[in-house]
Order: structure tokens, then C-alpha cells, then sequence
């Protein structure tokens, strides 16, 4: 597949529909080096912004094509070949017309700009940048496990985005999550690792533990397996609570309290190993969750519908199994139509 310069351009323009979104992370996993190359363009779409007083973008852009010409700004592509025909196609094809790719072209021109007022080739700053802060997102339907660079190792679920630097300095591990991940930290007592949600804020030394915080629910969730995990407002610190092994912290968007209780965290990290668990879960966590793991769209005809229970466990199951689960506990009806599910019936009691 080759590089998609306009796709990349709207992605970080957050112009993208949700077809164009996929279609990019189709590329991205295609091979490590599309990957790599993605987040190159990502921190320099997000470095400092360029002094706009002393800033020309004709002339920059005279001399960033000279450069490319002149082979000092030669990128390899997965094949082995160099980008620099295919960045001259992308100014030549995309430089009118589209809003988001030519903020992404004064993006590259402006670090250019920038570096060569500071007698340093592009390739350098790309390094500077790369440095600094790397960013994994999941789409609907995809899960990854990777290793943060002091050895913690992480499961990151669908829907979440997970930033981090490429190396920890100072005396702090800070990363930051929005969705779902599980957590094993590496233990280092004189770095304690700490995580920023939306909404809260954990620090620990060395232990295992999961946190859900996903925009669009009103609480941030937090199940610890081994060791303490300190949980936090985000924006009070004072307000905190320390949690130990088979509790869950719970902090309330609209009260802003902190609560914790006893559970089994088996139920609650299920979804790593390939499990997706209800328990007494209603329609309306239920339909998000199907949505989340599966990657499509689900409709309701019926309002009443969502106020339905199910409790069920299904390793490894494709969508229509667990409909068809659902269809004989609640006696509903369901249609899919690719990545479309419609569900209709009466509503429960």
C-alpha cells in the first residue's frame, strides 16, 4: 500500500471520517516501517510551534525542495526506495484545495525552517523530536500489548490512546492514558510511575493494575491485582485514596468523590486474555462494549430495551455468537450489515 500523504494530512488535521481512519490504520499495520514513519509525522505535526515573525513559507518552501533535489532530505520507504518523488507528487498534488494538507506541508516546512536557522538537517530534529513523545491509539476492534522503555509492560484496549516518552528522565515515569489499559510496572523505587487519565491521577512503584477512563463515561475505574496504587483527582490532588490488592477505586465525574470496595479483579481484567465479561451489565454498557471490541455501530429500535441485564462470559467469540446469545436470554431480534448492527424487541421488565 503505498504512502497516503492527503490521508495522513486530514488524520492529524482531525479531518478523517471513520472510513478514512481505518483505512490509514490498515497502513500503519501493514509494517513496522509505515508505523514508524506515521509517528515521525505525528511529532512533527505536534512540535513547538515556529516564531511566525522571521517565518516565510515561500522561500522555506523553495528551499525544502532544493534540499529534496539535492538528496539531503531522502527518506527510505518500506521497499527500500526513497520518499523523495513521492513528497515532490504530494506538494505538487495537494498544496491547493485541501485545509489539512497544507497545514501538515507548513508543518514539515516550518521544522525544516526552524533547524536550518540552527544550522541542523531535518533528519536531526526528527531524532530531537522522536525523543520526546510517542503516541499509541487503538481503533474500535484492535487490542495491543507493548513495553514502555523501563520494562512495564502494557495491554492497551480498543478505543484508548496510551502517550509516553521514548525515554523516562527525571525522577518521575509520567505517561498518559484516555480508554483502557492493564498495567504490570516495572518496580523502581526512586521513579515512582505515574499515570494522568482525563480525570485522575495513580502513582505507584511496582505493581499491576487496570484502569478504565474513557471520555465518554461519567467515572474513572481503577482494579488493582498486586501492590498500592495511589488514585487522585486530577485537578485536586488532596482528594486521593491508596488501594491494596482486590480493591476498585472509583471516582465519580459529577461528585467528585473517590469510593473503593473489595472485588475480584479476574472479572475486571478478563478482556486482556480474550474475554468479554457482563456481569448484570445493562443494554447501554453492554451495546458500548460490543461496539468498542468488535468495531461496529449498534442501533436500538426500542428505548426500552436498554434497561435489559445480561450476565454471560464469551472467550474469543465473533459478534453473531454473542448476538445470538443475546437474542435467546432477552428475546430480541438482530440484523448486521457489515460493520451495522440493528437490534429490535420488546422491552424487559
Amino acid at each position: 500500500m503505498e504512502t497516503n500523504w492527503e490521508l495522513i494530512a486530514k488524520y492529524l488535521a482531525g479531518e478523517a471520517n471513520a472510513e478514512e481512519e481505518s483505512k490509514l490504520w490498515a497502513w500503519r499495520n501493514q509494517n513496522p516501517n509505515n508505523e514508524e514513519f506515521y509517528q515521525e509525522m505525528y511529532r512533527i505535526w505536534h512540535s513547538k510551534k515556529q516564531d511566525e515573525s522571521t517565518f516565510d513559507s515561500h522561500l522555506a518552501f523553495k528551499k525544502l525542495t532544493y534540499r529534496i533535489e539535492e538528496e539531503s532530505l531522502i527518506m527510505l520507504n518500506h521497499k527500500g526506495k526513497p520518499y523523495t518523488k513521492q513528497i515532490q507528487i504530494f506538494f505538487k498534488k495537494y498544496a491547493i484545495g485541501i485545509a489539512a494538507t497544507i497545514a501538515f506541508c507548513l508543518i514539515v516546512i516550518a521544522v525544516w525552517w526552524r533547524n536550518e536557522n540552527n544550522q541542523k538537517t531535518v533528519n536531526q530534529s526528527i531524532t530531537e523530536i522522536k525523543s520526546k513523545i510517542i503516541e499509541k491509539i487503538n481503533p474500535k476492534g484492535q487490542k495491543l500489548q507493548l513495553r514502555l522503555p523501563d520494562g512495564t509492560k502494557v495491554w492497551l484496549n480498543s478505543e484508548s490512546r496510551l502517550t509516553y516518552p521514548s525515554q523516562f528522565q527525571g525522577n518521575m515515569r509520567e505517561i498518559s492514558l484516555n480508554g483502557e489499559a492493564f498495567f504490570e510496572v516495572a518496580h523502581n523505587p526512586n521513579k515512582p510511575f505515574c499515570i494522568t487519565t482525563p480525570k485522575t491521577k495513580m502513582q505507584v512503584l511496582g505493581t499491576s493494575f487496570n484502569v478504565r477512563a474513557f471520555d465518554d463515561e461519567q467515572k474513572t475505574e481503577t482494579v488493582v491485582v498486586t501492590g498500592k496504587v495511589k488514585i487522585s483527582e486530577a485537578e485536586n490532588e488532596a482528594n486521593f485514596v491508596v488501594l491494596s490488592p482486590n480493591e476498585k477505586g472509583n471516582f465519580s465525574l459529577q461528585n467528585k468523590k473517590i469510593s473503593k470496595q473489595k472485588v475480584n479483579p479476574a472479572n475486571y481484567i478478563a478482556w486482556k486474555e480474550g474475554i468479554l465479561k457482563f456481569e448484570n451489565s445493562n443494554m447501554s454498557l453492554i451495546i458500548k462494549e460490543l461496539e468498542r471490541w468488535y468495531g461496529v455501530t449498534i442501533t436500538v429500535s426500542n428505548p426500552n430495551l436498554l434497561r435489559c441485564h445480561l450476565t454471560g462470559d464469551f472467550k474469543n467469540e465473533s459478534l453473531e455468537n454473542v448476538l445470538i446469545f443475546m437474542q435467546k436470554a432477552l428475546d430480541i431480534q438482530f440484523e448486521i450489515n457489515q460493520k451495522e448492527v440493528k437490534i429490535k424487541g420488546k422491552a424487559c421488565r
